[in-house]
């Protein structure tokens, strides 16, 4: 005997990322359009990434309100130990029905987005930085010191969004690698010299993780 999904599990099933079975999992209007550097005319599937944070009791929000926008951009800089970061890479806007669309525009195509629904669900998905390479007879590499920055960039970004839209309770937060068996891990060995340490980056040698 199976419960009955709560709302907000029926949302993530609509979004595709309930059933990690699911031969569609992950896959949405806006991942479905993220393209990468090398290979981007071909047929293949592209790898990305998704970060998503869904709160289990949904809400009502004007994500499409022009302060709500405004807000948004006005903390697309994070600050991490004195660096600052530009969060929001994104150069468009675009409304669906019930959310707002950010996205980036490099050469035409779409490297990254960062989408609001009005149930308080925020998803970001990427390509690069995150993943790069690909070219001919070279590997696709996964950095995971650009993974773990992200994350923590978009830790603290919910983190205020959520306070600000005066959220309190349960959030389902999730990390997926679409696509992962093509991927090399890179960035998680390193060396220490009198500059710090210095992440392997795809083409050095005995990059890849067993």
């Amino acid at each position: 005997m199976t419960s009955e999904k709560q709302d907000f599990e029926k949302f993530l099933e609509f979004r595709n990322l309930l059933d990690l079975e699911s031969e569609n999992f992950g896959l949405n209007h806006n991942s479905r359009r993220l393209h990468d550097d090398a290979n981007s005319e071909s047929k293949k599937d592209i790898p990305f990434v998704l970060f998503s944070a869904c709160p289990t009791d949904l809400m009502e929000i004007a994500v499409k309100d022009s302060n709500h926008i405004q807000w948004i951009k006005e903390h697309s800089t994070i600050t991490i130990q004195d660096y600052e970061i530009n969060y929001l890479k994104t150069s468009k806007e675009h409304f669906d029905v019930d959310s707002l669309i950010l996205n980036d525009d490099f050469n035409g195509r779409i490297r990254q987005y960062v989408e609001y629904y009005e149930n308080g669900f925020i998803e970001q998905g990427f390509t690069f930085p995150m993943i790069y390479g690909g070219g001919r007879d070279e590997p696709i590499g996964l950095s995971l010191g650009r993974i773990t920055m992200a994350f923590w960039c978009f830790l603290y970004f919910f983190k205020k969004y959520y306070s600000k839209i005066k959220f309190s309770g349960n959030i389902d937060l999730r990390i997926i690698i679409r696509n992962s068996d093509v991927l090399s891990l890179t960035g998680f060995k390193g060396k220490t010299d009198r500059d710090g340490i210095t992440w392997q980056g795809i083409y050095d040698t005995n990059h890849v993780a067993t």
